[in-house]
Parts: C-alpha cells; structure tokens; sequence
C-alpha cells in the first residue's frame, strides 16, 4: 500500500489485492461531480489512469486565499495486467475510489484443501 499527498488536502493511497488496484483519493469537501476520470496512452505506450478534480472555491489560510479548485493525479497501470476497460469508480464519505481488476489470467486463487489425510487423529465424542 502506497499513500501519497496530493495537495495540503487531498491525499492518495493505491492499494493492490489478488484481483484488483485500488486507488483511493481522500478529498474531503470534495463531491462526486468534481472528478472526471480518463485513461491515457504515454508516447511510451504505457497507461495512465488520470484524475482531473475541478471545484470553484477559495480558503483562507495564515491570511491567504489559497485556490483549491482543480489538481490533477496520473497513476500508472500496468495494461498487460489490468482490465482498464472494466475501471469502476465511486465516490463515499469524500473519498473517491477507482477499482480496476486484474484480468483473468493474472487472479490467483487460493485453495485450501480441507480433506482429512489419512495420518490425522481420530476424533472422538465426549459423553
């Protein structure tokens, strides 16, 4: 798991499990209509998953009026890996999430076995 900062409010965490890569933005103040999300292609033919946020406000702080209306985020996806075209996003209790799943062939599965084996004690009932 990585968190980066953003800006003095808005931080990033991209996490990665078994099936997928989650990208959390915590933007408090922030709403749903404030993100657009795209996929790009670098000249290197490597994806980037882009965030643009735009908001029309201004805070007062240490006497200043600081604009926070608009940052922009680029995380890199592996396209081999990742099925960009199956990208979901939501947006709960100011954080904004991008669930993009791994395709097929690189989900590991875990099987555990529950069989008993031949060597394991018996079990007996207590009366």
């Amino acid at each position: 798991m990585k968190t980066s900062a953003i800006n003095d409010i808005v931080s990033k965490r991209i996490s990665k499990t078994d099936e997928r890569m989650i990208i959390d933005i915590k933007a408090p103040g922030y709403e749903k209509e404030n993100f657009k999300v795209k996929c790009k292609v670098n000249d290197d033919k490597s994806l980037v998953i882009v965030v643009d946020v735009k908001k029309s406000t201004t805070k007062e702080k240490f006497g200043f009026f600081k604009n926070l209306d608009a940052f922009k985020d680029e995380t890199p996806v592996d396209k081999n890996i990742f099925d960009v075209s199956a990208t979901k996003a939501d947006f709960i209790n100011g954080v904004f999430r991008i669930s993009i799943p791994k395709k097929a062939e690189f989900i590991t599965q875990t099987l555990v076995d529950f069989t008993p084996s031949d060597d394991a004690p018996a079990v007996e009932d207590e009366e």
